[in-house]
Order: structure tokens, then C-alpha cells, then sequence
């Protein structure tokens, strides 16, 4: 049977016990693990290792578990932002489920002037994330920040982003510096102005190539 892995919100020590009735729902009725079984635990609470339990014991609401051993899980090596346009729904979800699984650490949506949709499900996302890492063996989870206006996030921006634009220059580019951020923009694209503004603060405009890409493929 695959071992699968999951995240907890708690601290793992050698012996463990689960009473998040969600995820022992999953195992019980989904999974149908029984004592004996096998999984996989990753928490922020124990960072930078993953851990394998022997089911000793589970319910429909609880379950107990016997840690059999450990090994180091995979992390960013640096943080790292993607400044994202809002787009629509499914779109956004998909960048947000990339990003984790590339390390990005901190995904900060933006409000541009060609964002048609102004609000995103953070409960949904958070679970997608979550989902992501759990998946791709990552172990910690994207921040998702709260929604700022292109002005707000103008702030933020040094000459250590980058903002993607068909109007920019070759991405084969030596940049010569180093990149903590990139800016990623809505259906349409950054208007000139959008541009305009990061430009004056230092960001560098590449180009991902003639052809007009969309947000999620961009990003």
C-alpha cells in the first residue's frame, strides 16, 4: 500500500494522538486504515522532518499512533514572493497549488487594474496549499497574505523583484542581482502605469517570451 502524507497541526513525538475527526474521517472511510497501517506526518510544529506512524489504535473520531521513524523533509532554501494578480477562480487556485509545489513561500494577491474578480475563498486556498505540500513532499506551507491594492504592494517592491510583462526584456538576461520576488500580472496584463510605478522603484520588466500566455501558465 502507497504511504501517504498528511499534516497536523500539532507537535510529533514518538507516540502521537490525532483527534481532528476530518482527517481520522479520511483515514477511517476513505482510506480504511486499520490498526497496523502505515502513514506519514509532517508539522510546522516539528519543522524539517517527516515522520512514519504505525496506526495503534483508531476510531471514527480519534486515532493513536507509534512513530517508527524520521527523516528530513524538503524546505525553501530562502524565502521567496509571488506578487499575484487576482484572477478568476479556478485560475488562482491553480497558480496557488504551483507555487507550492516550486517553494514559493509567500503568495501575496494583488489587486491590478485589469483584475476582474476582487475576492478569493482564503479558506479554500489554505486547503489547496496544504494539499500541495502534503502531495509534493514539501515540508511547510505557503503564507497566503491577505488581498492588497497594486498601490499597497507597490510599496513593497525593491530592485529585488522582478515584474513579468510582454513588453520587458529577455528573460535569458543576466539581471545581475538577486531575485526575491516576482510579479505575475492579471487577464490583460499590467497596464502602463502599473509598470510605470514598479519601475520607479527599482523592478526589473523581463519577458516571457511574443506570445501572450495565460496567468497561470505565466506564473
Amino acid at each position: 500500500m502507497r504511504l501517504h502524507r498528511f499534516y497536523v497541526q500539532q507537535p510529533l513525538g514518538e507516540a502521537v494522538h490525532i483527534d481532528d475527526r476530518e482527517l481520522v474521517h479520511q483515514w477511517s472511510s476513505v482510506f480504511r486504515y486499520t490498526i497496523g497501517d502505515s502513514v506519514l506526518l509532517f508539522s510546522l510544529l516539528s519543522p524539517r522532518f517527516d515522520y512514519e506512524y504505525e496506526i495503534t489504535d483508531i476510531s471514527k473520531t480519534s486515532a493513536t499512533l507509534k512513530q517508527t521513524r524520521s527523516f528530513p523533509n524538503i524546505v525553501p532554501k530562502r524565502p521567496s514572493a509571488l506578487y499575484m494578480a487576482i484572477v478568476k477562480k479556478d485560475t488562482f487556485e491553480t497558480v496557488v497549488r504551483q507555487a507550492t509545489e516550486l517553494m514559493i513561500t509567500d503568495i501575496v494577491p494583488v489587486l491590478a487594474s485589469r483584475s476582474e474578480k476582487k475576492g478569493l475563498n482564503f479558506d479554500r486556498l489554505l486547503s489547496i496549499v496544504t494539499e500541495a505540500a502534503e502531495q509534493c513532499g514539501r515540508g511547510s506551507i505557503p503564507t497566503i497574505h491577505p488581498i492588497i491594492s497594486f498601490e499597497e504592494a507597490s510599496v513593497l517592491a525593491d530592485e529585488t523583484h522582478v515584474i513579468f510583462d510582454r513588453r520587458g526584456g529577455s528573460l535569458a538576461a543576466d539581471i545581475q542581482k538577486t531575485v526575491t520576488a516576482v510579479w505575475i500580472g492579471p487577464e490583460g496584463g499590467w497596464t502602463d502605469d502599473e509598470i510605470g510605478v514598479l519601475t520607479k522603484k527599482g523592478v526589473t520588466t523581463l519577458s516571457l517570451g511574443a506570445v501572450t500566455l495565460k496567468a497561470d501558465t505565466a506564473a
